[in-house]
């Protein structure tokens, strides 16, 4: 193989890998009281499998919250004969404010994530929203007294995340 030819290959190679990992996905962000809530999906776009949130806590300074017990859930309720499935994730301090918090998913669909977050001094917040295999990112909105939606974020503060609401029309039209 001449110089050129391989040249050509390793920089198609690369092009290939850059273009598969894509850029990294911008967190999504609450605020819930006094603390900011950044959390990334890993990977980009979650799979039946190993999945993986990153949780960053701030305080209101912008400061890292450090020795915060962060607890994530991650699931799917109970459809007819099938029962509900996920749970809790395993959460593991990494430092600087940042969390790890894994969990694998046992099929495709729409799951529900849940955050809490009790920080040292007592601070409490909390945040929901909902994941769906194969689609980047995540929905996430705050929930409680002082919570904020991040822009961007089309939860409704007075809604849960996870709802979605029909017309009263098109209720009538399919029955119910």
């Amino acid at each position: 193989m001449s110089e050129r030819t391989l040249r050509v290959a390793l920089l198609g190679a690369a092009a290939v890998v850059l273009f598969a990992c894509g850029e990294p996905a911008a967190p999504t962000q609450v605020r819930a009281g006094d603390l900011a809530i950044g959390v990334i999906l890993d990977p980009r776009e979650s799979r039946v499998g190993e999945n993986a949130l990153r949780v960053e806590l701030r305080d209101a300074t912008g400061a890292p919250v450090e020795n915060a017990h962060v607890e994530v859930d991650v699931t799917m309720a109970a459809m007819g004969a099938m029962p509900a499935m996920g749970g809790a994730a395993s959460v593991e301090p990494l430092g600087d404010g940042r969390y790890d918090a894994k969990f694998a998913l046992g099929m495709g669909g729409t799951w529900q994530v849940g955050v809490r977050v009790h920080a040292p001094g007592g601070t409490t917040a909390r945040a929901e929203g909902s994941l769906t295999v194969g689609t980047p990112g995540l929905r996430l909105a705050a929930v409680g007294a002082g919570s904020a939606a991040a822009a961007g974020n089309t939860a409704v503060e007075d809604e849960h995340p996870g709802e979605f609401h029909f017309d009263e029309s098109r209720l009538r039209q399919i029955g119910i």
